[in-house]
C-alpha cells in the first residue's frame, strides 16, 4: 500500500511537484504533504509557486544563481525585500 511505503521514508525530495497541476490538485498534494510531515521526516521540495510555498512550507531556502541566498521561516523569506526583488523586479 501507498501509505505503508510513505511511513518508512525519512526524506522526500520533490522537484517542482505542482508544475502543471490545477488548484484542486495542488491542494490535494499539499494536504498529502502535511499528512506525512513529522519531526522524523524531512520533505524537501524545489518549487517556484510562491502561493504553494507560503501555504505548505515551514522553512525556506531561497537559491539565487546556484547559491543559498536567504534561509529561514517561510513567511520571513517570502516577505523579504530581496525575495520580492528577485521574483518581481525592482520597484
Amino acid at each position: 500500500r501507498c501509505i505503508s511505503f510513505f511511513q518508512s521514508i525519512a526524506l522526500f525530495v520533490l522537484d517542482e511537484p505542482v508544475a502543471g497541476l490545477n488548484i484542486e490538485e495542488k491542494q490535494q498534494l499539499g494536504q498529502m504533504i502535511q499528512s506525512i510531515c513529522s519531526p522524523e521526516r524531512i520533505i524537501l521540495f524545489i518549487e517556484h509557486d510562491l502561493k504553494f510555498i507560503a501555504q505548505y512550507s515551514q522553512e525556506t531556502i531561497l537559491i539565487h544563481q546556484g547559491q543559498s541566498f536567504l534561509q529561514g521561516k517561510t513567511s520571513d523569506i517570502l516577505n523579504h525585500s530581496k525575495t520580492k526583488e528577485l521574483y518581481f523586479g525592482k520597484n
